[in-house]
């Protein structure tokens, strides 16, 4: 994104935040500036800016830390529907946590929730396009010791649910996933990971008795230089 942001995080100090202005957050060309690489978007003002705010609280004793963020659009085109109308405004709430109650176990979770409003076209009229999105994720990170090289194993859920308007059903996704993540080198410029997962939407798109079930495995390499 372009903008500029002001950051608060004073030494000593388990607070620490920061404030954001930006071109917005939800559509492709806010990371364009407009007229110069790219034309003029049809469906944003030109005044149309992003807002942000971001606030970490680090608990004790490395225990963890957790999170609180905001960001605001007045116009997005994500839901314009129009190449000539404004898109409605989208706003997005999230708050996660990340938690080490003991050495080996590592916890994780996080909820947002994400609303469009209505786009307009030309004439100012309503396209009626609202989209509200609630997502939450869980996991559980464990450390395996006495093992000849590192390796640890994830356990996660993932949470989906999806109301767009004219739709009369929500929508809803959910994915449960457990990894075997090794470092069979000993060195973190390589990984070596191993995944299996079910995963089932009900309702896609909003229409009653449109499911979608499944699983999955992967394995996967990461290197780094």
């Amino acid at each position: 994104m372009i903008g500029t942001s002001l950051a608060y995080a004073p030494a000593n100090s388990p607070f620490s935040g920061s404030v954001h202005v930006t071109n917005g957050y939800f559509s492709a060309t806010d990371a364009i500036s407009p007229g110069y690489v790219a034309s003029n978007s049809a469906n944003r003002e030109n005044t149309d800016l992003g807002y942000g705010l971001d606030l970490t609280w680090a608990l004790p004793n490395d225990k963890g830390s957790i999170n609180a963020e905001l960001a605001y659009d007045i116009h997005s085109e994500a839901t314009a529907g129009s190449a000539t109308g404004l898109g409605g405004d989208a706003l997005l709430v999230g708050l996660n946590a990340t938690l080490k109650p003991i050495k080996p176990l590592l916890i994780g979770a996080e909820i947002q929730n994400i609303s469009f409003g209505e786009g307009e076209n030309a004439a100012g009229t309503k396209l009626g396009n609202k989209i509200n999105r609630t997502q939450g994720l869980l996991l559980a990170n464990y450390a395996l010791e006495g093992t000849k090289f590192p390796m640890s194993i994830t356990a996660e859920l993932q949470y989906i649910q999806i109301k767009t308007d004219p739709a009369t059903d929500k929508e809803k996704r959910m994915a449960e996933q457990v990894a075997l993540l090794t470092n069979p080198l000993g060195t973190s410029n390589f990984g070596l990971n191993f995944e299996i997962g079910l995963f089932q939407n009900k309702d896609v798109g909003g229409v009653a008795g449109t499911d979608v079930k499944g699983w999955e495995v992967a394995v996967e390499g990461l290197v780094a230089f």
